[in-house]
């Protein structure tokens, strides 16, 4: 599978050639899972990558089962449901070529290979909707579980990753759950654009008199 397409360039220099050859023979080593998790994990922020993360977006019960990303059941196992060690294996991949490091529970990309991977990465607007659709269906819902020890500690880990993703692309639904995010984060003038967002897209949608308009304007 390839992941990346070079365009043609001048290197700045030997290093820099040989680390951008070094970095595509790795990936061209990987399973399909692997550049799968690789790809989507260019568009998060750089640190702090979490199975969780993914784990929870797939148990969410906001997503309809026919929805679902393809990419998330090569971490199911016989029985349809997340199998932790898969994934780990996966990530095992990534770590014994150097393309992501273990930190505390959690992974990073090097900054300069990040950079690199959403620069070449193809079908960028697919991978950054998809990216956005994880993130807001790992946020915590349901009551007294969304106020829980362990759902802030998950929402601020998404904040993260939601702060790294570009925001115009955004649907609506996306939009107003991470407003939410934003404001328990204390993020008022993130939630601000993020509620402006709602409303001019259903400006163009409904029109102003329509009431989804009149409460989000609100």
């Amino acid at each position: 599978m390839q992941l990346l397409k070079i365009k043609p360039v001048q290197w700045a220099d030997d290093y820099q050639f040989n680390a951008y050859t070094t970095w595509e023979i790795s990936i061209a080593r990987l399973t399909e899972n692997a550049v799968n998790l690789l790809q989507h994990c260019a568009f998060m922020h750089h640190s702090g990558i979490q199975q969780e993360i993914f784990r929870a977006a797939y148990d969410s019960s906001e997503w309809p089962e026919n929805q679902r990303l393809p990419f998330l059941e090569g971490f199911l196992d016989g029985h349809g449901q997340w199998d932790m060690l898969k994934f780990y294996d996966v990530v095992k991949e990534l770590l014994e070529c150097s393309l992501v490091h273990s930190s505390h529970g959690s992974y990073d990309i090097h900054p300069l290979i990040h950079q690199w991977l959403s620069d070449k990465v193809e079908n960028k607007a697919v991978l950054q909707a998809e990216v956005a659709q994880i993130l807001v269906l790992a946020v915590p819902s349901g009551g007294r579980s969304r106020r829980t020890q362990d759902a802030l500690s998950l929402k601020r880990m998404l904040y993260v990753h939601m702060q790294h993703v570009d925001k115009a692309g955004l649907s609506i639904q996306v939009a107003e759950k991470w407003a939410e995010v934003f404001r328990d984060m204390g993020n008022w003038a993130g939630e601000l654009k993020l509620r402006e967002l709602v409303y001019d897209e259903n400006m163009k949608l409904y029109g102003f008199e329509n009431q989804r308009t009149l409460v989000t304007k609100d």
